[in-house]
């Protein structure tokens, strides 16, 4: 049987947030997505609000059948991720943002997060949003070799929330324009 990667909308419930605050209890994890581990009550307050969001969806991804991490896509703001003039110069209008973790450690290294990402990233594309950012922290070498797969180039460097973090970008037009090269 092939492998096969599915994704469901988080749901508000204290069977998730569980799942979550699992997943987020292993340094392998922590270390890069949220920086430490989280209780029960911290991921419920948390997470809990982007399960009633409308315009932040946020999503478990599944592999064969198991929840193996989460994804969240949301409009980005293009000053916030240090990327405006990236965007103007490449005439994009319509940014998403997108903020991912595998959370079984076992899956990590298996090419499972660049799969779950392109898939958002081409839905999103097909959908009008003309770009899509990510702002990893500069160390998590993991992370950044995901988003190159994902076609993704850098943008901008900062210090953010998590320290020094790398802006990265994908733009509808360069993925067109990789598909029709020879």
């Amino acid at each position: 049987m092939p492998d096969e990667l599915t994704f469901r909308r988080m749901a508000d419930t204290p069977e998730e947030y569980t799942q979550i605050a699992r997943w987020l209890s292993n340094p392998q994890i922590h270390r890069f997505y949220e920086g430490k581990a989280l209780s029960l009550a911290e991921v419920a307050e948390k997470f809990g609000p982007k399960c009633r969001e409308t315009a932040l969806v946020p999503l478990i991804f599944c592999w064969n059948g198991k929840p193996a991490g989460f994804l969240q896509y949301y409009p980005a703001d293009p000053e916030e991720y240090h990327a405006g003039a990236f965007l103007a110069a490449q005439g994009c209008r319509n940014p998403y943002a997108a903020d991912l973790f595998i959370g079984e450690p076992e899956l990590l290294n298996r090419g499972i997060g660049t799969a779950a990402l392109t898939v958002i990233r081409d839905m999103l594309f097909q959908n009008g949003c003309d770009a899509l950012l990510v702002d990893p922290q500069a160390e998590n070498k993991r992370a950044l070799r995901c988003y190159q797969k994902c076609g993704m180039v850098p943008v901008s460097e900062f210090i953010g929330e998590e320290g020094c973090q790398l802006c990265m970008a994908v733009t509808a037009s360069m993925i067109h324009k990789g598909a029709n090269t020879d």
